[in-house]
């Protein structure tokens, strides 16, 4: 065999002989990258991945080089949402060199690459922070003057391609003065 995973996820899968994520034959050239390996189990031997190359990884186990064997901190595994919570040791852990060109999206659409280094597993962490501050870092937004003077005029700039964006102003009172 010659399969490549990268950013995936074997979560909870069962064995009744070796490796409960993958089981290869001898010589093959299988490999999984920057992914994330919890819950699994064999009956004989190798929970979660025998006769692989890992590398950069989450392995409950210790498989490959350079893993680690912390709690991922999945948000909610018990009703399958395998996002990553703020604290997981899965962030910003991986390895860029090991995410090929053609994976530019997590498995949710958003950037591979969201502050700097590659998350672990098939999602890439996002909070409201790091969805402005990304939309901030590729587009123009300006406003000015700042501050501004009571009554006086307030000016926007918005600079964006490719997305999907609205624009909603509310006064100090909480009145809605434009909705775009």
């Amino acid at each position: 065999s010659a399969m490549t995973f990268h950013n995936c996820l074997w979560y909870s899968n069962n064995s009744a002989y070796w490796g409960g994520a993958i089981s290869a034959s001898t010589n093959n050239t299988t490999n999984v990258y920057n992914s994330i390996s919890w819950g699994n189990r064999a009956a004989v031997n190798f929970n979660d991945f025998r006769n692989v190359r890992v590398r950069n990884s989450l392995v409950e186990d210790g498989s490959g080089i350079g893993s680690l064997t912390a709690n991922p901190k999945f948000v909610d595994a018990d009703n399958f949402d395998f996002r990553l919570q703020a604290e997981s040791p899965a962030l910003n852990t991986g390895l860029n060199q090991w995410v090929p060109a053609w994976l530019t999206h997590d498995i949710t659409a958003n950037n591979r690459i969201v502050a700097t280094i590659v998350d672990m597993g098939p999602f890439e962490f996002t909070d409201e922070t790091n969805s402005i501050n990304d939309l901030l870092a590729h587009d123009r937004f300006l406003v000015w003057p700042n501050p501004m003077k009571r009554n006086g005029e307030l000016n926007l700039e918005l600079m964006a391609s490719g997305h999907g964006l609205g624009l909603t102003i509310w006064d100090l009172s909480g009145q809605k003065i434009l909705s775009i």
